[in-house]
């Protein structure tokens, strides 16, 4: 079977998968002036696309966006048809979103959900990178910085001691630094290590260790302070998370503080406690 996405101009598809997906028990408030909205679909969405997605030419997918500004759209109408869940096609269609929004020129991408309705597509939305902004009443806002695009994730395969060093000092991390020899050897001997990069910059790293099979440890994370809070850190967990998909357990170890612990809650972590676990450090 084969699936691709296209813009839409067929009013009559985007109609029916639109009033499709109005009618999942539960979703009502995700539709006020939908009668609106449907009866002037080119107008509504005037400076943003309508996507659908074909199996086999068959319509099964959209997703939608609309302009709010020069630099943010509005992410709408995120539906697979039920009988086509399960084989991904969510994924595909938030990633033709968003790259469709950047060739547009917008900068952020922000979409409203309802978790206790849309419990799978919220934990898709926050394994992308989308990131909680508020909740109210059930409804959370979430956003994504199209800016992170422009990042290229890769391999770090040829140590460099004076950009690393450089790294850890700026974001404090000094007890690695005063043994140079010993953090070169732990990156010669990690499972995986890859780096955020702009321009042939270096923004970020990222190092694993683990068996790769049935572990993975994530040891490091690290982002320039001038860099941080950009999608950097994001795009370099969601890379790992990528490279082993089927590994049961990925842990890490972060500080306790509220940003840190939202942060990789967003991305589907969870604390041990959640989990009926504890765990324990000897150092």
């Amino acid at each position: 079977m084969a699936f691709k996405v296209n813009e839409c101009s067929d009013i009559e598809v985007i109609k029916a998968l639109f009033t499709e997906y109005s009618h999942i028990k539960g979703a009502e408030s995700c539709f006020v002036s939908f009668d609106k909205e449907l009866n002037d679909l080119e107008g509504f969405y005037s400076g943003g696309a309508i996507l659908v997605g074909f199996e086999d030419d068959e319509p099964v997918a959209c997703v939608a966006f609309r302009k709010i500004n020069d630099e943010t759209c509005e992410g709408k109408r995120l539906f697979i048809k039920p009988e086509h869940r399960g084989k991904g096609y969510a994924r595909i269609m938030i990633k033709a979103m968003t790259d469709k929004a950047s060739e547009l020129g917008f900068k952020e991408v922000v979409f409203t959900t309802k978790p206790e309705v849309m419990r799978v597509g919220y934990g898709l939305y926050k394994r992308m990178g989308f990131e909680e902004l508020s909740e109210d009443n059930g409804i959370v806002s979430m956003r994504i910085d199209l800016c992170g695009n422009k990042v290229e994730i890769k391999e770090y395969s040829n140590y460099k001691e004076d950009e690393i060093l450089r790294l850890y000092n700026e974001v404090g991390w000094i007890a690695y630094t005063e043994k140079p020899e010993v953090l070169e050897q732990g990156y010669k001997n990690s499972l995986l290590v890859l780096a955020a990069y702009e321009n042939n910059e270096l923004l970020g790293i990222i190092r694993v260790v683990g068996d790769g099979h049935t572990i993975v440890f994530v040891q490091d994370i690290l982002v320039f302070p001038n860099y941080q809070r950009k999608g950097v850190g994001t795009a370099l967990l969601k890379a790992v998370l990528d490279r082993y998909p089927e590994v049961r357990q990925i842990e890490l170890v972060t500080d306790n503080t509220p940003k840190t612990v939202a942060f990789y809650k967003s991305l589907g972590f969870k604390e041990f406690s959640e989990i009926g676990c504890c765990g324990f450090m000897r150092c």
